[in-house]
């Protein structure tokens, strides 16, 4: 039987033997080895990545833990991690990041003596320019404060979050298969019964921008927007679901950060044209429909889309055509 540990890192792995070993070295510290476990689970790959996984677990016997199973998406790999988890709390890396291992031996040794529901750390992003920046450095408090905070905050992001295990469980979250984007549901589904939030200054996620097929390439998001949709039609059900509950508003401004990430995928990504035009249109009448508070809150976040989604509110979508001007779109 294997002891409890501080933290679960689930890594999502597919056709990833060209990335899997930066990702894992960056887990082989000395000071955290025993305080973690890592599941790599290998979603059906055709390569060498359970090999790779299998070398690690070999290794590494009582740290890391090589899962072949059949390809069922990134959402199986989360789901079957928590299933299995012993971790205090859990974390996801993708097979292409990695962690920056003084932040994360700082982050073990907080995780061990903390009560708070949700750990936020800031994360490395790029290359832009040819360097990794840190995005979402959010102010940091010495001590636990309310979910509450982050009704009118910066959205999170998946790559930001320790969570722990006992929320995920208590809410019952299963991510659905064989569909991308589902990361989005960790940032929302735990608010419905976190209560606590703590703030760390140190960055742990380095998030690389550029492998050829990443789900982030606009080419992708064009291909899979439908996905992102119905991902957000979900997530505002779940809104539904609990208004009246204490972070509901807190639930609301993360999904309508969801709702305004689709919208900029429009205009940064798909041509300009009318097609375009009534898209985003049909999409705005929907939110409206389906739920008013997010469709009110989308316009609140600092954000270029939620500045040009207030104005296109407020020409009627008249000024959709100076997305030219403005360098949302493809020239």
């Amino acid at each position: 039987m294997r002891r409890e540990k501080t933290l679960t890192i689930s890594v999502a792995a597919y056709n990833m033997e060209n990335y899997l070993r930066k990702a894992l070295d960056s887990l082989c510290d000395s000071d955290v080895l025993s305080h973690i476990e890592v599941f790599v689970i290998d979603d059906g790959s055709t390569d060498e990545t359970y090999s790779i996984a299998q070398e690690y677990a070999a290794a590494y016997p009582d740290t890391f833990f090589a899962i072949h199973k059949e390809n069922e998406g990134y959402g199986s790999t989360v789901n079957w991690s928590l299933k299995h988890a012993t971790g205090k709390y859990f974390k996801i890396l993708d097979a292409d990041g990695w962690f920056v291992q003084e932040g994360l031996k700082k982050l073990v040794r907080f995780l061990e003596i903390t009560s708070a529901d949700i750990v936020v750390t800031p994360y490395w992003e790029g290359p832009r320019a040819g360097k990794m920046q840190i995005k979402n450095k959010r102010p940091v408090n010495e001590g636990i404060q309310s979910v509450d905070c982050l009704k009118n905050a910066t959205s999170l992001i998946m790559y930001e979050l320790a969570i722990k295990t006992s929320i995920l469980r208590q809410n019952k979250i299963l991510l659905p298969h064989r569909r991308l984007y589902t990361d989005a549901y960790m940032c929302v589904m735990p608010l419905k019964s976190a209560r606590t939030v703590q703030f760390l200054p140190d960055p742990v996620y380095c998030l690389w921008y550029g492998r050829f097929g990443q789900s982030m390439s606009p080419t992708s998001l064009i291909n899979h927007v439908d996905d992102l949709l119905q991902n957000h039609n979900e997530l505002i059900e779940f809104c539904n679901q609990e208004q009246g509950s204490a972070n509901y508003q807190t639930m609301v401004h993360q999904v309508s950060a969801l709702y305004n990430f689709i919208i900029s995928v429009a205009l940064k990504h798909f041509p300009v044209s009318q097609n375009t035009r009534d898209f985003i249109i049909q999409q705005e009448q929907k939110a409206r429909a389906s739920n008013h508070d997010i469709y009110r809150d989308a316009i609140s976040h600092k954000s270029k889309t939620a500045l040009y989604l207030r104005l296109m509110r407020m020409t009627g979508y008249r000024s959709y055509w100076l997305m030219r001007i403005m360098r949302f779109a493809r020239t």
